[in-house]
C-alpha cells in the first residue's frame, strides 16, 4: 500500500514546491468555499482567480473535481414555505474555467447592404434620376414645363474585415455609399394637378442582398461542469453537505498556471459550494495533446439551431501531433417543451450520411440520488435532472478523420417545437497514444461506498460492486482481484476473466463471504427501537479494492491499483419485522391518479 501526500493549495496564497512531489502525491487547489459570501439567484458569477500547478516536470494520472453543496448553513429544509435554507428552484450551475490565450467566438450575421425603407433580398433601382413634371403657367413665361426630383434611396455597402488568430472582433466596414431611385413610373401633371402622362421608368439594376458572417471573439470559456440544483424544499444535504467527484483530466491542458473560475446560469446562488481541485502526481492514461471548445456555450432557441444561426458547421484543424480525437458534448433542453419532450440531437463530421452520432437526449430522473427534494423532481427531463450533473456524450472519430486536415463539425436537432430552448457546449479532445502497454485500474466501487453517485445502491449486506478498466494498449483477459474491510489480515481474492480493449471498462460483482464482513466496526450505530442504524457513520469503516497480475504478469503501472471507499453498515433488524407503507394519494400531476410499487432484491 503506497503512502499518500497530500498537498493542499489555497489559490490566494499560492506558496508551494512543486519539484518535490512524488508519482501518487495529491496536490489540492481551492477555488470557492462554504464561507463565500452568499449572493442571490440570478446575480453575478462566482468568480476568482485559482492558481493551478504549472511545472512542465510534472505529470498528472489524474484531475479530480470535488463539488460539494449544502444547503446555506449547513440547515435542513423542512417547511413548504418559500423561505427555505436552500434554493426553492432548479437551476442551472455551469463552472467554467477561463483561458485568455486560447480563442472563443460566437457566430454573427449582418446584411450586406442597408437601403432605407426597404427590407427584402432583391432590390431593383436606377443611378438616373427620376423626375416628376409639372405644366405651370406664369403671366411673364406663359406655360412652361417644370420638374421635381423625386425622393433617392440611399444604399450602404458594408464588408467584414475578418481578425483570425486574435482576440478582436471582425469589423463590419462600410464599404460604398450610393444614391439611387427605385420608383419604377415618372408622372407628367397639367396645370390643374391631373396625371396627363405615365413614363416607365428603366429600372436596370439589381442588389442581391446576401447575408454576411462575422465572428465576436472572446476568451475562450471551457465548460467543465453542467450542474442543476435540487428543489430545496424539504431538501436535507446534511450539515456538511454532499460531494461529487468528475474526473477532468480532459482539460489537462488548460488546468495550469493562474485561471478564471466562474460559476453561473442561475443557480450559482442557491447552496453553499465548495469546489476544490484535485491533481494526482503521476503518468496519465494518454497524454492530452489539446483541449478546445468547438462553439461558445449558450443557450439558442431550437430554430436558430436548425437554421445555423448559431451552432453552425465549423472547420476544425485536427492536431498533428495527436493519435485520437474525441468529440465530448452536453445538450439540455429547457422551455416547457425543451425541458420535457425528448428529441433527436446530432454531431456529424464532414456531412456524414447518414449522422455520424445520433441520439436521444432524454434522462430518467426516478433514480436521482438526491431525494426526496420539493418540486417535480421525479419527472425525466432533456439531458438533466435536478441534483445532479448533466449528461455528457462521448463520440471518438479517430477513425474517420485524418491529423493534421480539416474536417467539418455540426451539431444539430432533427426538429423541435413550441419553447425548446438548448443549452450546448461541444469539445474536442485529442490525445496522444496509450502509454503504458499492460496496465489496468480499478476505477471505481460502487458498492459499498458513501458516493453520493451510488447512494441508491447503498448500504449493502451483500456482494460488492467495482469498475475494472483496461488502461493499457494490451486487451485485458485477467485478473487477480483483492479486497478486504479496515485492517482484515486474510484479504477476499477473486480472479476475473473477460476482455476489455483499451479504455473498455466492466461492472464487476465480487463474492461476499461471511468472512469479508467480519471486520466492520458498529459502533456509533443509533438505536430506533429494535434497529440500530448507521447513517451518516461512514467514516468509521473503510472497503478497499486491489488488483495484480494482469493477464498473468505484471502491471507496468502500480499506481491506479488500489482504491478504498469509506461506507456505512446496514441498519441491523430483528429477526422479525413489520414493514408498514403509505401509499401516495396524489402525484404533484393528476389529482387521485399515482401508482406505487416496490420491489424487494
Amino acid at each position: 500500500m503506497r503512502n499518500t501526500k497530500l498537498i493542499i493549495i489555497i489559490s490566494f496564497l499560492f506558496v508551494f514546491k512543486l519539484s518535490s512531489q512524488n508519482t501518487g502525491d495529491t496536490i489540492v487547489v481551492q477555488t470557492f468555499d462554504y464561507g463565500m459570501t452568499y449572493g442571490q439567484a440570478w446575480g453575478p458569477p462566482r468568480d476568482t482567480i485559482a492558481h493551478f500547478p504549472n511545472n512542465p516536470n510534472l505529470t498528472f494520472e489524474k484531475i479530480i473535481m470535488s463539488y460539494s453543496m449544502r444547503c446555506k448553513n449547513g440547515q435542513v429544509n423542512t417547511s413548504g414555505g418559500n423561505n427555505v435554507a436552500c434554493g426553492e428552484w432548479d437551476y442551472s450551475c455551469h463552472t467554467y474555467i477561463h483561458d485568455s490565450t486560447r480563442i472563443d467566438s460566437i457566430l454573427n450575421k449582418v446584411s450586406s447592404h442597408e437601403i432605407n425603407n426597404f427590407s427584402g433580398s432583391v432590390f431593383n433601382f436606377t443611378s438616373n434620376p427620376v423626375y416628376n413634371y409639372y405644366y405651370t403657367y406664369d403671366t411673364l413665361l406663359g406655360l412652361y414645363l417644370d420638374s421635381v426630383i423625386l425622393p433617392a434611396d440611399t444604399i450602404l455597402e458594408f464588408g467584414i474585415i475578418s481578425n483570425p488568430g486574435t482576440l478582436m472582433n471582425d469589423l463590419i466596414d462600410t464599404i460604398s455609399t450610393n444614391i439611387v431611385w427605385s420608383t419604377p413610373y415618372s408622372y407628367t401633371y397639367d396645370t390643374s394637378g391631373s396625371i396627363i402622362n405615365i413614363d416607365t421608368i428603366l429600372i436596370s439594376e439589381t442588389i442581391n442582398i446576401l447575408e454576411l458572417s462575422y465572428y465576436k471573439r472572446y476568451p475562450m470559456a471551457f465548460q467543465i461542469m453542467s450542474f442543476v440544483t435540487p428543489y430545496g424544499i424539504g431538501l436535507d444535504l446534511g450539515p456538511e453537505g454532499k460531494t461529487w467527484y468528475f474526473d477532468l483530466t480532459d482539460y489537462a491542458p488548460v488546468f495550469k498556471g493562474p485561471k478564471r473560475i466562474t460559476v453561473s446560469g442561475g443557480g450559482q446562488w442557491q447552496e453553499d459550494m465548495d469546489i476544490k481541485f484535485l491533481f494526482i502526481v503521476g503518468t496519465p492514461t494518454r497524454d492530452i495533446i489539446n483541449t478546445q471548445q468547438i462553439w461558445r456555450p449558450q443557450s439558442k432557441g431550437y430554430n436558430s439551431i436548425l437554421n445555423n444561426s448559431f451552432f453552425e458547421p465549423r472547420s476544425v484543424n485536427l492536431n498533428p501531433n495527436a493519435s485520437a480525437y474525441k468529440i465530448k458534448t452536453v445538450v439540455t433542453g429547457h422551455g416547457q417543451e425543451g425541458e420535457f419532450v425528448p428529441r433527436n440531437h446530432y454531431i456529424n463530421i464532414d456531412n456524414s450520411a447518414p449522422y455520424t452520432d445520433l441520439w436521444q437526449v432524454w434522462t430518467e430522473c426516478s433514480e436521482n440520488p438526491v431525494y426526496p427534494q420539493g418540486g417535480t423532481w421525479l419527472a425525466d427531463r432533456a439531458g438533466w435532472c435536478p441534483g445532479q450533473a448533466s449528461d455528457v456524450r462521448e463520440l471518438d472519430i479517430t477513425n474517420i478523420v485524418t491529423p493534421g486536415q480539416n474536417h467539418t463539425i455540426d451539431y444539430g436537432v432533427t426538429t423541435a417545437s413550441g419553447t425548446s430552448n438548448y443549452w450546448v457546449s461541444s469539445q474536442l479532445i485529442s490525445y496522444g497514444p496509450p502509454n503504458h502497454n499492460l496496465d489496468a485500474s480499478v476505477t471505481n466501487i460502487i458498492s459499498p461506498s458513501d458516493n453520493v453517485l451510488y447512494s441508491r445502491k447503498n448500504p449493502i449486506c451483500t456482494k460488492p460492486k467495482i469498475t475494472i478498466q483496461n488502461t493499457g494498449s494490451t486487451p485485458l483477459t485477467s485478473l487477480i482481484i483483492e479486497y478486504w474491510i479496515n485492517d482484515a489480515i486474510n484479504k477476499e481474492v477473486f480472479e476475473w476473466t473477460g476482455n476489455l480493449n483499451f479504455l473498455e471498462t466492466e461492472e464487476v460483482e465480487l463474492p461476499a463471504s461471511k468472512s469479508l464482513w467480519d471486520n466492520i466496526d458498529f459502533s456509533g450505530g443509533k438505536v430506533m427501537g429494535e434497529v440500530v442504524t448507521y447513517e451518516n457513520n461512514s467514516k468509521i469503516n473503510k472497503f478497499y479494492v486491489e488488483i495484480k497480475n494482469p493477464n498473468a504478469s505484471n502491471d507496468e503501472y502500480l499506481f491506479n491499483n488500489l482504491i478504498s471507499s469509506t461506507f456505512s453498515p446496514a441498519p441491523k433488524y430483528p429477526a422479525k419485522f413489520t414493514l408498514w407503507a403509505s401509499t401516495n394519494t396524489n402525484n404533484g400531476l393528476q389529482t387521485g391518479i399515482c401508482e406505487t410499487s416496490w420491489k424487494i432484491n
